[in-house]
């Protein structure tokens, strides 16, 4: 697989090389299946410390495909938190249901509070 390259680094070079990681994972887990990857909290807002753990979202494209592709990426997502030097926590999330909850607290969450590191933005459609 080739270098991950990040839409939008944090700046921090273990976050960084974290979120590759992720992504990297993800994309060999399911192919053409993710949509973006943003990552939220302090390394979203450029406010990091050195013990800051990393919250991301993966968003698939659509909507999960049938119930064990949404267990596999929760899996999926354990894993790489088990690997990681830092508390990781990802939340993986379809697009379908976002859209549900343009109004409500993960979604708004995603809008207002993200940073995209890999992938397309969905962000600049939506309405607040």
């Amino acid at each position: 697989m080739a270098e991950v390259a990040l839409v939008e680094p944090t700046g921090d070079r273990r976050a960084d090389r974290l979120v590759r990681g992720v992504v990297g994972v993800f994309e060999e887990a399911f192919p053409d299946r993710v949509r973006g990857y943003y990552v939220r909290g302090s390394y979203a807002s450029g406010t990091q410390t050195a013990d800051s753990d990393l919250d991301m979202f993966v968003v698939f494209k659509d909507r999960f495909r049938e119930p064990a592709e949404t267990e596999r990426a929760h899996r999926v997502s354990a894993a790489c938190a088990l690997l990681s030097p830092v508390l990781l926590e990802i939340i993986p999330v379809d697009e379908h249901r976002l859209g549900q909850e343009r109004g409500l607290t993960l979604a708004l969450n995603l809008k207002r509070a993200t940073r995209l590191m890999y992938g397309e933005d969905i962000r600049p459609g939506w309405r607040s």
